[in-house]
Formats: structure tokens, C-alpha cells, sequence
């Protein structure tokens, strides 16, 4: 079943978002997966969100462990 270019779209954002934003990328994934459970298309692509979300915070972590990323500014005026 072919997707229309909206779909296809919002899809992409979810990815963006995954990246820039894990935790909403993850949530919006979460939400594709468990609430279109009708559509493999969503399925396919909320789970993938999902996945990367997950990668980018443990690449975070990790480069906040080791020195890369400094959260000292957050919260300063």
C-alpha cells in the first residue's frame, strides 16, 4: 500500500525529531506503534523511531560521560 506524501512527511519529522530530540522522538514513536497497530507501515516506522531515540540518548550519555558534552549552561540566564 503506497503512502501519500503527507504520511510519508509526518513520518520523516518523527525521524528528525528522534535525533534532535529523542525523548519526543521516542514518545511519537511510541504512539505510531501501539496506537496504529492496523497499519504496518506506522508499525514498522514508530519502532524504528524508537530504536533511535534509545541510540541517541546512550550516545549522549556517553559523550557526557567522557567530557564531549557540557550541560552546565542549561538553566542559566
Amino acid at each position: 500500500m503506497d503512502k501519500t506524501f503527507t504520511e510519508k512527511f509526518f513520518v520523516g519529522i518523527g525521524y528528525l525529531l528522534a535525533v534532535f530530540y529523542p525523548i519526543v522522538g521516542i514518545i511519537i514513536g511510541a504512539a505510531l506503534y501501539f496506537l496504529k497497530k492496523d497499519d504496518p507501515f506506522y508499525q514498522k516506522h514508530g519502532k524504528y523511531m524508537i530504536i533511535v531515540g534509545i541510540v541517541v540518548v546512550i550516545i549522549e550519555v556517553i559523550l557526557a560521560l567522557m567530557g564531549y558534552l557540557d550541560f552546565s549552561m542549561i538553566g542559566s540566564v
